[in-house]
């Protein structure tokens, strides 16, 4: 294990980084040290999937197919009995899906592809709750890259040189508030409260107030050491965990939100893509090895490994609901690139 010393200030509070990987490959043969556990379930995607994301009993996932048409579009499963993954509904999208947040009876659907003239656009669609759109909508010409909903706004991370920004949209009314500039975009949005915690490019995190969802105020931030883009943004008691690709797991102290604490991290073999947590549980999708189940009950300074959700494919993208984790993994040697949700059982690691 090599670790990299950030060498800032000693007066801030120690922030620990840690990578959890197991160093071997998803679908191969396994020299795992830690216990590993096979799906109870499955449900497939025709298509590569992307992301999912959890409402209820429904997991939803993107996916697109890459053959003589493109396809784009969502999986609505399902998970009411976790062994046995049914189909809801499947739509087809004019475009990617990069986002989706849910409010009530609605999902907003953020949708994202290039233009004519080869420039990116986005837009944000209200799909009712059976996912037949609405007529609500609202076009953006950049780069959306994520969305989440709070009492009655939605707000949109863009990441798309001079237009890198937050956008705040009124959603009964689905017109733009107010503009929240970046430096360099980001790439990830996650909405806790009153505030809005953003990673990207330059920053690995922006904290910004947003109290008043039209007079939105900077709070802390911390600048990105990492030189690319993390790959996924989760808020966990008073740290920002941030999943750094090669780079591992990154932990950010932001017990002092005025000023975000960053010292080191580690790095081992592996790629940390999607991250999450739920109560004293963290998970980590390692695209090298599946979804590894960390016991952080007793702080992230003494975490315990135990065990990992060794899923078919590459995995991209996780929800964590009760006692299940489901998994989206993509077959990458597929010419369409075949997708899968698998759920696996962690009943025994939270003992």
């Amino acid at each position: 294990m090599k670790k990299y010393s950030i060498g800032i200030s000693s007066l801030l509070a120690v922030a620990l980084i840690f990578v959890f990987s197991a160093g071997c490959s998803s679908g191969g043969s396994s020299d795992s040290k830690y216990p590993e556990k096979s799906a109870i379930g499955s449900f497939p995607i025709d298509g590569m999937a992307y992301k999912s994301f959890l409402s209820g009993s429904t997991i939803y996932v993107t996916y697109g197919k890459y053959s003589l048409e493109l396809e784009y579009g969502i999986y609505a499963i399902n998970i009411s009995d976790p062994a046995t993954p049914s189909l809801n509904k499947k739509i087809t999208t004019p475009d990617n899906v990069e986002g989706l947040a849910f409010d009530s009876d609605k999902v907003y659907v953020l949708h994202l592809d290039w233009d004519e003239g080869r420039q990116w656009y986005s837009k944000l669609i209200a799909y009712d709750a059976s996912l037949d759109p609405t007529t609500d909508s609202i076009d953006f010409d950049n780069f959306g890259t994520g969305v989440a909903v709070s009492n009655g706004y939605a707000f949109i991370s863009f990441a798309d040189s001079s237009t890198d920004s937050m956008r705040i949209i009124d959603l009964s009314t689905f017109t733009e508030e107010e503009t929240y500039p970046l430096d360099n975009g980001s790439y990830h949005i996650r909405v806790n409260g009153s505030r809005a915690y953003l990673s990207g490019q330059s920053v690995a995190l922006e904290i910004v107030d947003i109290t008043d969802p039209e007079s939105p105020e900077h709070i802390g931030s911390y600048d990105n050491p990492f030189g690319s883009a993390p790959q996924d943004l989760y808020i966990y008691d008073n740290y920002a965990l941030l999943s750094s690709g090669s780079y591992g797991v990154a932990i950010i102290d932001i017990s002092d939100e005025y000023n975000p604490a960053f010292i080191e991290f580690n790095d081992e073999p592996g790629y940390a893509k999607k991250i999450t947590a739920a109560g004293s549980m963290v998970f980590l999708a390692d695209q090298d090895s599946g979804v590894i189940v960390i016991d952080a009950s007793s702080g992230v300074d003494n975490f315990v490994v135990k065990g990992i959700c060794k899923t078919s494919f590459t995995v991209q993208d996780m929800c964590v609901s009760g006692n299940y984790v489901y998994a989206v993994s993509t077959d990458s040697s597929s010419p369409n690139g075949n997708g899968l949700l698998e759920v696996f059982d962690i009943s025994s690691w939270q003992e």
